[in-house]
């Protein structure tokens, strides 16, 4: 399963160094949403240890800031 992002968004996303892979449903790219607030901040629960220069560290948990990581949340519910 592939996802439709608009070119908007992905030219928001100019830092991502998985290359987009979760555009094309690779999930295990994908850090699991443990809820959203307001459909813009994203808390997450990281897949491992590896930096991300959308993941920010807030207290205990992590902020997903990732334009597009946040559409797919928003718009197909992943």
């Amino acid at each position: 399963m592939s996802f439709d992002i608009s070119d908007e968004i992905k030219q928001l996303t100019t830092g991502c160094k998985k290359g987009f892979s979760c555009l094309e449903g690779i999930k295990e790219n994908l850090c699991n949403v443990e809820y959203c607030v307001n459909e813009a901040t994203l808390f997450i629960r990281r897949l491992n240890e590896k930096s991300c220069s959308y993941q920010v560290a807030f207290g205990k948990v992590f902020i997903c800031n990732c334009p597009i990581r946040i559409e797919l949340y928003n718009k197909f519910n992943v």
